[in-house]
């Protein structure tokens, strides 16, 4: 594009030029074009191209023609820019004849500034390229002549005629403003040059696409749309679908009705992405002698039916349907080792409850039966006795994991069938039967098997048998009988439990005991526990004792606080409550539940290391709920295993410890825990201030207690 030029000082040139598309196309990007309006890029090219020949006047025609030909060629280039989505690499791949092109001009009049031989003088600078000082050498006369109101007029005059409206605008609004105004102005553009957008990592857009339920179309969408609103904070779907990958173990076992996960496997990246966010707690506290290190977890399995039935058949002509599963599931509780100076933590799951971090091992299109169970129960605990520690390196130090797993994620149907009992009305612990589960004082001396201890307390379902033990007390308090045999009694009960739930609705808006459809009935755990924070209203409609009822919400409210329990104390209050219901309801048999926890419930507290309320099984009830809504807003319908594998995958990575880290913290509101509540605590035994740190900030509930 090199202009011709002959002898010396300005001469008049005809010329057709040519210039390469790709040329032009960098000098729109180096002024960020996709930011510009198409009549700023106009102006930028002509200016280049002026710029580029050293031309110093163009004919009024030659000046219009340039300018119809540029414009021409930016709507085509805008237009080609859009249909590529606004990415430089889509559009370099769908247009790479036409910009290997060149834009033709056609033959322009102007003058170019060509060297001269005379050894008189330099060669004179434009003003844009001169220094300050010679700038305002060059101005001075212009300002001594003109008042500030005809410079300014000017100044606006002129960005107008060269099609600045925008600021000539900004100039006019500068001029008549206050000076305080002015300031003002001032601020708002120090603050914006000085703004810097905080861009989404990949691990955080993920962790937001699980907090929203997004799907791939709605992030693409969202991230479109943020970028054509110049926020491009967000990264690219491929770029997430990287981060994907790691959170994925290997040796995943898929087909049309399971998905499984080799134990060991599944443990080995749990550990390891621990490991990296707790990278720098670990290499600053772990002693120089330490290279073990225990990992404790809860585990458990349930079966849940009443799921939906897809129109999706199986290509072996499977006998199982899509209506039940048995699910099969594990929670990293805690990061510590054990010392003769204490415990020392370096890592604690703040919500043990939750499904931030519960890792699916398995689940299968399976009825939940006896055989079932047993059969998936042993698999797993097979699995766990042959575990290895997982050694993983960090800084210069190799560090051996070892892992500790305790089974107590499970309902009592479940713990009756491992432990072998076959009525649903005896204890699992001492085999106590209706016939002499209401004679304290041969229950407290009755001999117990111990194994049974390790599968825990059910602590959602201690708080629904309970609700139920009272509301049934309440039902046939008029008749004084366990089972109601007459017609007689039975529509004594059947009128009273009607008058009952139906005060229960219009006083506390509780659904009691309304049979739901596909089974089972609306009794659930938020029924349960808001029961039981209303002792006084529900005394009044139950006719059911008050301090009974708030002796039962006190032991549940420390079983399930997630601290550690004075043993001794928790069991004289059990015994108490015990004796309290046999004194007042001596005619009603108490349930195996409820036996199992006040007579039983302290010598099974004793027996594990952590807190029995971090062991509950809530987290693999709610999972239930999670594996309904991912098969059906999550997962492709394409085939059975694809299915399956698209669940699998959104359970691993919306529990992975890296994803969750990046995640929205969920604010619970806590409430205090009562004098008596906090009298069956006991502080932990820790090593220094660890776990301060690291501990639940529900602790902060037994401080402010004292502190009262």
């Amino acid at each position: 594009m090199d202009p011709i030029a002959t002898g010396s000082g300005s001469a008049p040139n005809f010329k057709k030029i040519g210039v390469s598309r790709n040329e032009l196309f960098a000098i729109l990007k180096s002024v960020n074009f996709y930011k510009q309006s198409s009549s700023q890029c106009n102006e930028h090219l002509v200016s280049y191209i002026k710029d580029k020949l050293s031309i110093d006047k163009l004919s009024k025609i030659s000046e219009n023609r340039l300018k119809e030909v540029v414009k021409v060629f930016v709507s085509k280039l805008l237009t080609k820019w859009k249909q590529s989505h606004h990415i430089e690499a889509r559009f370099m791949k769908k247009n790479t004849y036409w910009i290997a092109g060149a834009v033709n001009f056609p033959n322009l009049q102007y003058t170019v500034s060509t060297p001269t031989t005379s050894t008189q003088g330099r060669p004179k600078k434009l003003f844009s390229q001169k220094c300050k000082r010679s700038q305002q050498r060059e101005i001075r006369p212009i300002v001594s002549e003109l008042c500030s109101e005809k410079l300014a007029y000017a100044v606006e005059s002129s960005l107008v005629k060269s099609g600045k409206r925008t600021a000539a605008k900004v100039v006019n609004l500068a001029l008549s403003s206050t000076p305080k105004r002015l300031k003002k102005m001032k601020q708002v553009h120090d603050s914006s040059s000085t703004f810097t957008m905080d861009l989404y990592t990949p691990e955080e857009a993920l962790g937001l696409i699980v907090d929203l339920g997004l799907t791939k179309d709605d992030y693409i969408t969202l991230q479109r749309g943020a970028k054509r609103k110049g926020a491009n904070i967000y990264p690219s779907y491929p770029a997430i679908a990287e981060v994907k990958k790691k959170c994925y173990p290997p040796g995943m076992f898929i087909t049309e009705t399971e998905a499984t996960i080799p134990l060991q496997n599944l443990l080995d990246l749990t550990i390891s992405r621990l490991a990296h966010i707790q990278s720098e707690v670990l290499l600053q506290n772990v002693p120089d002698e330490v290279i073990n290190i225990n990992v404790f977890y809860k585990w458990g399995l349930d079966g849940s039916g009443g799921h939906s039935i897809y129109k999706q058949n199986f290509a072996n002509h499977s006998e199982y349907g899509d209506a039940n599963i048995i699910l099969c599931t594990i929670v990293p509780l805690e990061i510590s080792i054990q010392s003769r100076s204490g415990k020392q933590i370096f890592w604690k799951n703040r919500s043990p409850s939750s499904t931030r971090y519960c890792r699916v091992v398995s689940f299968k299109l399976k009825k939940e039966t006896k055989e079932t169970m047993k059969e998936e129960y042993l698999e797993i605990e097979n699995q766990a006795n042959n575990l290895r520690p997982t050694n993983i390196f960090i800084g210069n130090k190799e560090l051996a994991f070892k892992h500790i797993l305790v089974c107590t994620m499970m309902d009592g149907k479940t713990c009756n069938v491992l432990t072998d009992t076959a009525s649903s009305q005896a204890c699992n612990v001492c085999k106590a039967t209706p016939k002499d589960i209401n004679n304290i004082e041969k229950m407290v001396n009755i001999a117990c098997d111990s194994s049974t201890y390790k599968f825990g307390i059910s602590v959602l379902h201690a708080y629904l048998r309970c609700y139920e033990y009272l509301l049934h007390i309440s039902y046939k308090m008029d008749n004084k009988e366990w089972q109601a045999r007459s017609q007689e009694a039975k529509e004594s009960v059947k009128n009273r439990k009607k008058a009952i739930t139906s005060q229960f609705y219009s006083e506390m808006g509780l659904v009691v005991d309304h049979p739901k459809q596909g089974g089972g009935n609306s009794n659930d755990g938020n029924t349960a526990r808001k029961f039981f924070d209303n002792p006084v209203l529900v005394s009044e409609i139950t006719g059911v004792d008050k301090d009974l009822i708030s002796r039962f919400a006190n032991i549940l409210s420390a079983i399930s606080s997630g601290h550690y329990i004075n043993e001794n104390k928790f069991k004289i209050y059990c015994l108490e409550t015990a004796q309290m219901c046999i004194q007042l309801y001596g005619w009603y048999k108490m349930s195996a539940t409820v036996h199992k926890l006040l007579l039983h419930g302290s010598d099974i507290i004793r027996s594990f290391p952590l807190p029995i309320g971090q062991l509950s099984e809530d987290v693999l009830e709610a999972s239930h709920k999670s594996y309904k809504n991912l098969r059906l807003f999550h997962a492709r319908k394409t085939s059975r295993i694809n299915t399956n594998t698209d669940i699998i995958n959104w359970l691993l990575v919306s529990s992975d410890p890296v994803i969750t880290s990046c995640r929205k913290d969920v604010q619970k509101k806590r409430k205090p825990f009562s004098a008596v509540v906090i009298g069956m605590l006991k502080e932990p035994e820790f090593l220094g201030q660890m776990y301060v740190e690291q501990a639940d900030d529900s602790d902060s509930d037994i401080q402010e207690e004292e502190n009262t």
